[in-house]
């Protein structure tokens, strides 16, 4: 990967744009550590707090022991099968796959503190880049609509005149530039 300045913005082009030469460029600006850190702080202000892979297969095995009796074992012998794969970065068989996704459907309906950690990253992932896009976004090209920065932040109404999925590519852009690992997610 390239070296990336904060002094020097991004350019997105949205991957579904076929447009050639009229398609929309969206400048994002890389974030600062400074930046970095003031993202974590407003997303913790939205209510929006990342829930990692470690807290997520606590939980669900908190629900497996609550939920089965006899089969505990046997089950939680798949969750912890999935889990060393994925650490490993493995691909996960699809029949084992199927056997998680049985557990973890069992898990959100009977287990609400499990339903509870799927919603909050659930939440993390659909509300990042939106906040990112809103800090991030520095003005755009080829598009008709004016653009407008406030208080350092481009407003909901300006974000809401663009397509969703060009203002999720804006924000995704924003937070792979600055990196945004696993264990920055914590919060």
């Amino acid at each position: 990967m390239l070296p990336i300045s904060p002094t020097t913005p991004l350019r997105v082009v949205p991957a579904q744009e076929t447009l050639g030469d009229a398609a929309p460029v969206y400048l994002v600006k890389p974030a600062s550590r400074r930046e970095r850190i003031d993202f974590h702080a407003a997303m913790l202000e939205a209510g929006i707090q990342y829930q990692d892979d470690a807290k997520m297969r606590a939980v669900l095995r908190d629900a497996v022991r609550g939920l089965a009796d006899t089969e505990a074992d046997a089950l939680l012998a798949i969750v912890d099968g999935v889990d060393a794969l994925a650490t490993a970065n493995q691909p996960v068989p699809d029949a084992l796959r199927q056997q998680f996704t049985e557990i973890e459907e069992a898990a959100i309906a009977g287990w609400p503190a499990y339903a509870r950690v799927i919603a909050a990253r659930t939440r993390w992932h659909a509300t990042a880049p939106l906040i990112a896009a809103s800090r991030f976004l520095l003005g755009w090209e080829n598009v008709a609509a004016p653009f407008r920065r406030v208080g350092g932040v481009v407003p909901d109404d300006v974000l809401d005149g663009l397509p969703d999925d060009d203002v999720r590519a804006i924000g995704h852009a924003a937070l792979a530039a600055f990196g945004v690992s696993e264990a920055e997610r914590k919060n």
